[in-house]
């Protein structure tokens, strides 16, 4: 009788862990702009299914920036020894005027392609 309720619990906890574990891997955030509208969505995709996030207006005084990214992945074998993967991203920034948010709208390999993409954001927001 213990044996059962005993695996019963350990059951319902392992299914919880495998639900935790889908919402987290399949979860994903992103920025959706707007231009007839002139509103951008900062939002959070969770399990690929739910969107959460609200819309708002672009501003006059709201500006686009295009940044250099420097990350650095690290990962240790077996026997501890470190492998370090750099990656140099260039990412479109939004920054907001009312709370100086900085925004990622999104991420490119090279500085022409985000150069490129800022000034046609920029566009839609002027128009």
């Amino acid at each position: 009788m213990v044996f059962g309720v005993l695996t019963l619990y350990f059951t319902i906890s392992s299914i919880g862990l495998i639900l935790i574990g889908v919402l987290i891997a399949f979860s994903s955030s992103g920025t959706i702009v707007e231009p007839e509208l002139q509103k951008y969505k900062n939002y959070l995709l969770l399990a690929g299914v739910l969107q959460i996030g609200k819309k708002q207006a672009f501003e006059k005084e709201d500006r686009i920036e295009v940044k250099k990214f420097k990350g650095k992945h690290l990962s240790f074998s077996r026997s501890n020894r470190q492998s370090a993967v750099d990656s140099n991203d260039y990412g479109i920034y939004l920054i907001t005027s009312r709370s100086k948010k900085k925004i990622l709208m999104a991420r490119f390999e090279t500085e022409e392609e985000a150069t490129e993409e800022s000034t046609n954001i920029k566009v839609i927001i002027a128009s």
